[in-house]
């Protein structure tokens, strides 16, 4: 049996974004796979606010700086211990890119489907799959049963 793997990338996303320069905007780190129609999400960063001009002209930039490192370095984190392994860091020493073996995901998934909603509820409950992405697999647990 031959083994492939799958990979993800890690990018900013918006979550609130304004053009008023005294509005505070939300952004997020996402890790997405490749699919057929374009990138799935596998997890996420918690929320980090950026905030608008005018509190930025009082805000430490290094805090803000430390801010969104911690919220990479929390979803890298979460994809270490998951089993994927680091590709690619940019210039900044950044993550980038991470593979894993494919099979370690369906060994993460198996059980009774009371197991898989009480994983998917620790997902939810940890940050990493929002309320919305927990009933969409609740749902498709529930119709296999």
């Amino acid at each position: 049996m031959t083994e492939t793997s799958e990979t993800c990338r890690i990018r900013g996303e918006a979550l609130r974004e304004s053009w008023n320069i005294f509005a505070s905007a939300v952004y997020r780190f996402v890790a997405e796979t490749p699919n057929a129609s374009g990138w799935t999400t596998v997890a996420h960063s918690p929320e980090y606010q950026i905030p608008g001009l005018r509190k930025l002209i009082w805000t430490n930039e290094f805090a803000l700086d430390e801010q969104i490192k911690e919220a990479r370095g929390q979803l890298v984190q979460q994809l270490l211990k998951d089993g994927w392994e680091i590709v690619s860091v940019d210039t900044d020493g950044e993550v980038q890119w991470l593979k894993r073996q494919k099979n370690q995901q369906a060994a993460q998934v198996s059980g009774t489907p009371a197991d898989l909603l009480a994983q998917l509820a620790s997902l939810r409950d940890a940050g990493v799959l929002t309320e919305e992405e927990f009933q969409n697999k609740k749902a498709e647990i529930l119709k296999r049963m």
